[in-house]
């Protein structure tokens, strides 16, 4: 203590001498007691500061993270090299969160082919990352995306809020324009396009932007794929859209449901018994 702090020694040294001549011990107790309230004070703010670092480089970290990910995963053409680099953000159980996609694959693995399906769908993507806000273990990101499709480029943004546990990404929400993407690209036609709003064109009075020429849509293989990866599912559109906390709940029914289906025995499976010395199954 008096390493740290060489000045109380001093002073503690003389007032124990003056009170040993007034033979009392009072002033002196009370001095030491000054002592550990200062010694408890700077210990504590010690303790604050170190902790406010370690949150401060600990959302650093994750916001790291997001960075990497985009430019190592999302932004990488070759495939080989972004899964590997994966598994270095992604969480083993991880859970990307769309309502009108109720039954995603959970895990790395599944987080890869999703990558893969949009770039092989779209070859010349490109995300950047506009701005960034971090609360408790999520981060919030607001994006930008450029793509082309033959002769079509569109233009389009969306946010994305990861949720980090053991410092990867455990769960995903994910929201874009996709609708504004697909027009662009001639995938789907601008619903207010014949309204009679704007003119012929449609869309060209509120917007700022330029008015959608008509075009004919494209229904080939390429199309539809790009279009499936921008929906992010193959399959219709569900009839009843489930949000928030009741897609995480109905999630976790489904996945108990399977679990409890897969580790449930058939009777078929019940009337085998292994038979140790073949070492096949046999039926009793």
């Amino acid at each position: 203590i008096f390493t740290i702090f060489p000045h109380f020694k001093n002073v503690l040294t003389r007032k124990m001498l003056d009170d040993k001549k007034g033979g009392g011990v009072f002033k002196t107790g009370v001095l030491i007691g000054a002592l550990i309230a200062t010694l408890a004070s700077s210990a504590k703010n010690v303790f604050v500061a170190r902790r406010g670092k370690t949150k401060k480089a600990h959302a650093t970290l994750h916001k790291t993270h997001v960075r990497k990910l985009y430019r190592r995963v999302w932004n990488q053409a070759d495939q080989m090299s972004r899964d590997h680099a994966c598994s270095e953000y992604i969480h083993p159980e991880h859970i990307l969160i769309d309502p009108s996609n109720p039954n995603p694959v959970p895990g790395v693995e599944a987080y890869c082919t999703g990558v893969s399906v949009l770039r092989q769908a779209l070859p010349s993507i490109k995300m950047c990352i506009d701005d960034m806000i971090e609360q408790g273990c999520k981060v919030a990101v607001q994006l930008s995306f450029e793509a082309n499709l033959g002769e079509k480029k569109a233009k389009w943004t969306g946010t994305a809020v990861m949720e980090f546990e053991d410092d990867l990404i455990v769960k995903t929400w994910i929201n874009t324009d996709s609708i504004s993407a697909m027009i662009q690209l001639g995938l789907v036609n601008d619903l207010l396009r014949n309204s009679g709003s704007g003119g012929d064109g449609g869309g060209g009075g509120g917007g700022g932007g330029k008015t959608v020429n008509k075009a004919p849509l494209r229904r080939d293989k390429e199309a539809v794929a790009a279009a499936q990866a921008l929906l992010g599912r193959t399959e219709e559109h569900p009839t009843e859209v489930l949000t928030g906390k009741e897609w995480l709940e109905y999630f976790d029914a489904i996945q108990e449901e399977e679990w409890e289906h897969g580790s449930r025995m058939s009777q078929k499976e019940l009337e085998l018994q292994h038979d140790d010395l073949s070492g096949l199954d046999m039926v009793v």
